[in-house]
């Protein structure tokens, strides 16, 4: 939702206006909120099961809004979602019929995926920004163009301006963020914290909640009654995260807006093609591999950040690793490619 609403952004500063089609089940916290105040049009597509796509009311919504380009951005889980798979809601996707049903309409359609496995889908474009994507994956599939790897994702223009702005690390209480995507469904936050209780003395920390964590507020509410800065739900990330010296992320797009920013980062993963992010961005220098919730080494961590955090030299070369791998361009890339199919 949030790349999208990036791109939505971007693509209005091109004079083209999105629109959002929904389904009720990703309507949750504070997320439709961002999309609203935003002013973009915002249609639910899911019928009386909020979690199932109602294919004659997404076809009411094309026909009604005269689209003519669809930009698709549907997770299809791998066997390590368990977030999604063990949820006894959770009606997976019918992607291919999505495509079908979308092609009919007579729409140009592109699409944003995370998969790590071998595609077949049958668009104009793939963007997949997942740093070890195997071109051999995509021989099954018709799309006409491929556009994979770092050089395709979508920075937003908050994250730019804040690349741009110098600033040094902190020698006093240096400030350390955590923050692990929409909702932290694996539960990384409180092992952190009691990894960086010995350290509190000497360091700031704060946390961004996210803007789909159930019970956000009361969520909040127990982090700041231990003394921690809270961020429930901010519109825009990209000065908090700016402003920290390291952080504790989930090995998500967030590694990606980190290394533009020159933010080091220590990064936990809640499936393999995260870990396969953390891994990259390991090897580039701007991110340290934590691995997942059950092979993290917790008692090494106070440690290691004791060693990285004051060590001004040593972040100041994960911050030049970072802002040398993702060059900030990739928004633009995607716009232009979508504007090619009008």
């Amino acid at each position: 939702i949030f790349r999208c609403l990036h791109l939505a952004d971007g693509l209005r500063k091109a004079d083209v206006e999105a629109v959002f089609l929904m389904l009720e089940s990703s309507r949750t916290g504070r997320v439709p909120g961002f999309l609203e105040k935003s002013g973009y049009g915002v249609f639910t597509v899911s019928g009386d099961d909020p979690w199932r796509q109602d294919d004659a009311r997404l076809t009411a919504v094309l026909q009604g809004q005269g689209l003519a380009v669809i930009l698709v951005d549907q997770l299809v889980p791998d066997a390590t979602d368990d977030d999604l798979l063990g949820s006894a809601d959770y009606q997976p996707a019918d992607l291919p019929g999505t495509l079908k049903l979308l092609q009919g309409q007579g729409m140009r359609v592109a699409c944003i995926s995370d998969r790590y496995d071998r595609m077949d889908l049958d668009v104009e474009i793939v963007f997949n920004g997942c740093p070890a994507q195997d071109p051999a994956w995509y021989e099954a599939a018709t799309a006409t163009r491929y556009r994979l790897g770092p050089d395709y994702y979508m920075l937003p223009e908050s994250f730019r301006r804040c690349a741009a702005t110098p600033r040094a690390f902190r020698t006093a209480r240096p400030k350390t963020l955590l923050f692990f995507g929409g909702n932290d469904h694996c539960g990384f936050t409180a092992p952190t914290l009691e990894a960086l209780a010995p350290l509190r003395d000497r360091i700031d920390v704060e946390a961004i909640v996210g803007a789909a964590t159930p019970d956000g507020d009361a969520v909040a509410s127990g982090l700041r009654a231990q003394g921690i800065t809270v961020h429930y739900g901010a519109p825009d990330l990209a000065p908090i995260l700016a402003d920290a010296d390291l952080a504790f992320l989930a090995s998500g797009n967030t590694l990606f807006d980190a290394a533009a920013l020159g933010l080091p980062a220590l990064a936990l993963s809640t499936r393999v093609r995260q870990r396969v992010t953390a891994q990259h961005f390991d090897r580039v220098g701007s991110a340290i591999d934590l691995g997942t919730m059950d092979d993290a080494d917790w008692p090494g961590v106070t440690k290691l950040v004791e060693d990285l955090i004051f060590d001004v030299e040593r972040l100041q070369t994960m911050r030049a690793a970072g802002r040398a791998e993702i060059d900030g361009d990739g928004m633009k890339r995607v716009i232009d490619d979508l504007l090619s199919l009008y």
